[in-house]
This record gives structure tokens, C-alpha cells and sequence, in this order.
């Protein structure tokens, strides 16, 4: 959900958002994903300003992530730019405040940085521009806030000036060598491999149908596929690692198949032509007429950037 309007901008890989510096961010719905306890993950993004960052340690100028339950010791995690450092804060009953680890950052405006942070352990790893940075031993679990994650800003404070362009979350630690490739691949994207892989549909989209979402990817013979289904403004498709940007609850339910009477086949391997054709049940629900969905399918193969090898057109018809 857009909050005061974060405007679509160009972005370094594709579109992006402009953050306004003032009171605009976009909130995603909550999801156990990123309740990370003392679970591995990795937060990986580009970031531009439009201004320089300013604040401090305590409160930021800017944050690109965040999932909190408010200010002070409520339970919180963010990942921001305060203070002239790069860093990682936890907080909590029990944790109190923790800002790790800490790495001088300075940015150039208009200028397109990429910037991660891993946890392996109880370690965590700053590196920007496919660089490592810097490392901290925090060893608290992270607390679990009831509330939606929000990117641009935490707690009402930190707001971005400036554009943020491919946000990514992972339930792993990705590797130095992996971090290195993404910011390698520059405005290629993590994704390879999109010419001839497309996403078409048929069938009728009035409610009560059944669309067929047809697959096609002419490289990918035999290798898995994930399809992501969205009511938003238009899905990144996500393995089961990785979280895109326009995360929203129809997504999120296409992906983990938890709703099968609505998705068919979102999830299987292509076959040996690189085709498969998934089935998106529609609701007889009238409240549902003229909603757009966007539909858009990923493969999946070890050893590719983020674990995808080939990301597809996405795929937009509107329910009748």
C-alpha cells in the first residue's frame, strides 16, 4: 500500500520509487518471513538520494526497511543511513536499543549505491557495492513486531529523500561472491535469461472463470517455475527466498499455495518444450469486478543470481 504517495520513478534495473523526504512510504502486509528471530537472512537493495543524509545514530534520516510496533523499546528492526553510518537496529523487551554494525557512509546525490545486510549465525555483514564492509556479533534474537513492514521509514521516523530500486529479502545469508554478482549485474538485474521466457493468458476473466496462465520458457526446459499472482501495481516474481517490492496478500497466497482452490499448477516444472499452464480460479465474488491482476512467472535454478535463471513478462487483464 502507498502511504502519501511515493511516485514511480526510474530506477537503476527498472521502475523504482522517489520517497519524498517527508511523509510518504509503502506498507506491506505482515508475514512470518520477515519475523526473523535467529534465523539467517539477507536484505539487499540500490538506493539514490535526492538529499543528503542527515539525523543520527538514534533517529535516522533514512530508512530503506523496517518492521516496528513504534518508538523506544517497542519490538523493531530497521535498516537505515543516520548519523553518517550504514546499519543494522534491533529493539525489544529485554534488547534495548542496538545499532550494528556501524559503517561510514557518505553518499554522492543521484548516484545509485547498492547495499546489504546479512545475518550467518549471530553475525552480521554490511556491504556496499558488492563490497564487505563490516561485521558485528549480536547475538539477541530479533523481536517479533505485530505490524506491516514499511519501506521508506520506521516508527514515523527516517523518511527517504531520495529513490529505492529492487528491495530484496531472503531467509538466508547470501554469499559475498553472490552479493558481488548482483551489484555486478548493475542494471541487468538479478534476473537473466527474460528473452523468450512469457507469460500469456486465455479463458474468460469474469468471475466465476477460470485463466489460464499459459508458461513459456524456450531456455528453461525441465527446470522448476514459481508463478506470483497480484492485485497490486504489478509483481517482481519471488522464489521462495526472495521477497520483490509489490509484495501484496494475493501474492503472497499465490506463491505458498495456501489458497488451492483459487491456484493450480503455480508451482511444478516445466516441461520439455520449457511450457507449463497454471489455472487462476476466480471468485464468484461481484465485489471483485474490474480489478486489475497481474500475473508473472520466475525459474529457478541453483547457482543462478538469487537462485533465478529467467523472469517473465508481466502478464495484466482486469476481472468482469
Amino acid at each position: 500500500m502507498y502511504i502519501n504517495g511515493p511516485a514511480p520513478a526510474q530506477g537503476l534495473v527498472s521502475n523504482a520509487l522517489r520517497f519524498d523526504g517527508k511523509n510518504d512510504y509503502v506498507e506491506i502486509i505482515d508475514c512470518d518471513l520477515w519475523s526473523f528471530t535467529q534465523s539467517d537472512f539477507t536484505i539487499e537493495l540500490w538506493a539514490n538520494w535526492d538529499a543528503p543524509g542527515g539525523g543520527s545514530v538514534s533517529r535516522p534520516g533514512d530508512v530503506f526497511i523496517g518492521h516496528d510496533d513504534g518508538g523506544f523499546t517497542q519490538n523493531k528492526w530497521f535498516f537505515a543511513l543516520g548519523g553518517g553510518y550504514v546499519y543494522f537496529h534491533i529493539n525489544g523487551a529485554g534488547i534495548g536499543a542496538r545499532f550494528f554494525p556501524l559503517v561510514p557512509f557518505s553518499p554522492t546525490l543521484s548516484q545509485w549505491y547498492h547495499l546489504a545486510v546479512s545475518r550467518k549465525g549471530s553475525v552480521y555483514s554490511i556491504y556496499i557495492d558488492g563490497v564487505f564492509a563490516k561485521s558485528a556479533t549480536e547475538s539477541h534474537a530479533i523481536a517479533i513486531p505485530n505490524s506491516p513492514i514499511a519501506i521508506g521509514q520506521a516508527e514515523g521516523l527516517g523518511y527517504m529523500s531520495g529513490r529505492l530500486d529492487e528491495i530484496s529479502i531472503y531467509t538466508q545469508a547470501l554469499t559475498a561472491a553472490e552479493l558481488k554478482a548482483i551489484f555486478t549485474a548493475g542494471s541487468g538485474g538479478k534476473c537473466k535469461g527474460r528473452a523468450g521466457t512469457s507469460l500469456t493468458g486465455s479463458g474468460s476473466t469474469a468471475i466465476g472463470s477460470t485463466v489460464n496462465l499459459h508458461l513459456k520458457s524456450r531456455t528453461d526446459a525441465g527446470l522448476p517455475y514459481q508463478v506470483g499472482t497480484s492485485t497490486g501495481n504489478g509483481p517482481v516474481p519471488i522464489d521462495t527466498r526472495q521477497l520483490g517490492l509489490t509484495l501484496d496478500a494475493l501474492l503472497f497466497t499465490s506463491i505458498h499455495g495456501t489458497a488451492p482452490m483459487l491456484f493450480n499448477n503455480y508451482a511444478g516444472l516445466l516441461d520439455g518444450q520449457g511450457q507449463a499452464v497454471a489455472l487462476l480460479n476466480i471468485p464468484n465474488l461481484p465485489v471483485l469486478k474490474g480489478l486489475p491482476v497481474f500475473s508473472a512467472f520466475v525459474t529457478i535454478k541453483a547457482g543462478a543470481p538469487s537462485g533465478i535463471q529467467s523472469i517473465s513478462n508481466t502478464h495484466l487483464f482486469h476481472i468482469s
